[in-house]
């Protein structure tokens, strides 16, 4: 088929990459989609995302009401998902939910990437900074995603490849009950998964349901 070639190659890079990180591979996990295959998201919907999840994760770390005033400077109320509009609402949410959301800032960060807000994608070894995250996100004006593009389906695409086979070799460490190879942070790995996931439509599905299949 048109375009196998370069899924291929995306495919050996990511697996080059990793046996020179001493982090295992699994040569039988297929490619990923082609650019043509995906529905990317846009920049203007990408944003948003980001920014729900700036709000969720900054109500679970920090403050509800601080993340509710945020939401309704920005009118983003009606883009949070099922289970953020849940967790912002309840008067005594457990402290499994919060943790949970505390995470959803390490989703974040592929999509600030996406969009250009950051120049380039760590590597998932350690949680970001979240102080950095809040100082920025917490100056933000509503409108701000208005004319925000994102990054080429094939950049984005890379990085699915790359995770995608990351996230393989986080479970199967745990799974063997071995430690978590190359120095990678299993949170960070799946949030990251999921958001790129979403990113290209993975499964067409929304936020809440999105999969990271390995």
């Amino acid at each position: 088929m048109p375009g196998d070639r370069g899924a291929l190659e995306r495919k050996e890079r990511s697996e080059a990459l990793l046996l020179r990180l001493d982090i295992p591979i699994n040569p039988d996990l297929p490619i990923v989609e082609n650019s043509n295959e995906i529905r990317l998201r846009d920049g203007k919907e990408v944003i948003r995302r980001a920014m729900c999840l700036f709000a969720v994760s900054y109500a679970a770390l920090e403050s509800v009401a601080g993340a509710q005033s945020l939401l309704e400077r920005w009118s983003l109320t009606e883009h949070l998902s099922p289970k953020e509009r849940a967790f912002l609402s309840s008067a005594t949410p457990s402290h499994h939910d919060r943790v949970q959301f505390s995470w959803r800032c390490e989703a974040m960060v592929p999509l600030m990437w996406a969009t250009g807000l950051m120049e380039e994608l760590s590597f998932p070894t350690e949680d970001f900074n979240f102080e950095y995250l809040s100082d920025f996100w917490k100056t933000i004006p509503h409108g701000f995603w208005e004319g925000v593009g994102t990054r080429s389906a094939d950049e984005i695409l890379d990085e699915v490849d790359l995770i995608y086979r990351l996230h393989w070799a986080v479970r199967e460490a745990q799974l063997s009950e071995m430690p978590v190879p190359g120095g990678l942070d299993e949170g960070v790995v799946m949030e990251r998964h999921h958001a790129l996931n979403w990113l290209i439509g993975y499964g067409e599905c929304d936020w809440d349901d999105v999969t990271t299949d390995t």
